[in-house]
């Protein structure tokens, strides 16, 4: 990459810290009409410190289930529940889809460093709403309602 579209999918964001910042949707955003690719932030209330975690009680889940978590919408384990399935990925220097059933990761709207992007990583016991990886790996994205 040469460095010239730093951040494709939001479009004036170029902070590498996690940040709760609008997203300014560009024609790369894989989201459909009136809804972008979630902001850095969006999935730190999934931990009770914000950062990633293997302490269950630093966990914001109903619980894990067999191929995904039910994360909670408010802190301290309150709000509506909402499954994210351990749909697996394509990841930089692997071709096979990997993961199925045990990892779930989606994309957010934030670079990591000029390289990396920001994602939402789990799986079982461990949970990393900032996590970072290259660009180039295939997973999910659940898209946020536009600003």
């Amino acid at each position: 990459m040469d460095g010239q579209y730093y951040n494709l999918w939001s479009t004036d964001n170029e902070k590498t810290v996690p940040n709760d910042d609008v997203v300014i949707k560009s024609v790369y955003d894989p989201s459909p009409v009136e809804y972008t690719v979630p902001a850095p932030n969006a999935f730190t209330g999934f931990t009770t410190t914000g950062e990633e975690s293997r302490n269950s009680s630093e966990l914001n889940v109903k619980g894990y289930l067999d191929k995904g978590y039910y994360f909670y919408t408010k802190l301290n384990k309150t709000g509506v529940p909402h499954l994210f399935a351990a749909s697996g990925c394509r990841y930089d220097t692997t071709g096979p889809l990997s993961g199925v059933t045990t990892v779930g990761i989606c994309w957010v709207a934030g670079p990591y460093n000029r390289n990396i992007d920001r994602c939402f990583y789990f799986d079982s016991g461990y949970v990393h709403p900032l996590h970072g990886t290259y660009r180039s790996s295939g997973f999910c994205v659940r898209s946020a309602e536009e600003k």
